[in-house]
């Protein structure tokens, strides 16, 4: 089967070369990435796996620019990643909804920062919740929402800005299974009309499967690029799709990878990318 790679010539929307992040946890020096390099295509929408304390939303940070890289560099449309910027948006695992704010108020703040004028920003926040399904409750208040339509909100109000690039640190990691089931439908929908780039991190593999077009595993800390898998399943994808042979064959492929390693990893080799639905 062909690599998709080389047959994929969108442009390179995301790239991290040899970067290494460094922090000081109680007094020592902890490495939590090293040499990892990666790329993520225009508007593909890409799962960062691995156990653990293994510098997954350590490297969302860093794309986004929150934190800075030890060495190496990362690049967002060919730009050097310095600081956060207006071409990225990222979604945290909790809301961080302001409690006086209506779910209007809260989609409209990030515009109000950037000074757009406040009737312009009200329509393009209220396009927003339209299209997250929350237009009975513009009005309403943070408690007064379900966790499921406080992460709807957080996800339009990353939206409205037009990002560039999507990151999302576990987003659903807070909500029970059943919700966190139909908010990745929702975020799929909600993905499928623009297409925008988008790096998710989660520990639910199924979670990843079904969301992405390629899912990354990184090694344990520190964190490196161990393996990827091209997930060969067609969109729009419905979650009946997780009960089918061919799903249950990537999940145990990847649960496989991720069990495989538990201590240093140094050296370990990328593994050749699994495309076509070719899992075994």
């Amino acid at each position: 089967m062909p690599d998709d790679r080389a047959v994929d010539d969108r442009a390179q929307k995301v790239i991290v070369q040899d970067v290494v992040i460094r922090y000081e946890r109680a007094g020592f020096a902890v490495t939590a990435v090293e040499g990892l390099s990666l790329s993520v295509r225009d508007g593909e929408f890409v799962a960062v796996v691995g156990q653990s304390g293994c510098g997954k939303s350590t490297l969302l940070k860093a794309i986004d620019g929150l934190i800075p890289v030890a060495s190496g560099y990362i690049e967002v449309d060919g730009r050097r990643v310095t600081r956060p910027g207006p071409a990225k948006a990222m979604v945290f695992q909790d809301g961080r909804l302001l409690p006086w704010r209506t779910v209007l108020g809260n989609i409209m703040l990030p515009l109000e920062g950037r000074g757009v004028p406040k009737a312009e920003a009200r329509e393009r926040a209220m396009a927003l919740v339209e299209r997250v399904g929350l237009t009975r409750f513009a009005k309403a208040f943070p408690n007064q929402l379900s966790g499921g339509m406080q992460q709807r909100v957080n996800l339009a109000r990353a939206l409205v800005v037009n990002p560039q690039v999507l990151l999302l640190d576990e987003p659903f990691a807070a909500l029970d299974a059943q919700t966190r089931e139909y908010m990745q439908q929702e975020l799929l929908n909600i993905w499928e009309r623009d297409r925008v780039t988008a790096v998710f991190v989660t520990h639910q593999i199924d979670e990843a499967i079904f969301l992405a077009d390629r899912v990354l595993v990184l090694s344990s800390s520190p964190g490196r690029l161990r393996r990827e898998f091209v997930i060969d399943i067609p969109r729009p994808r419905q979650l009946a799709v997780k009960r089918t042979p061919q799903f249950h064959a990537y999940e145990d492929a990847i649960w496989s990878e991720i069990g495989a390693f538990g201590g240093d990893t140094s050296g370990a080799p990328v593994q050749p990318v699994i495309s076509s639905g070719a899992v075994a």
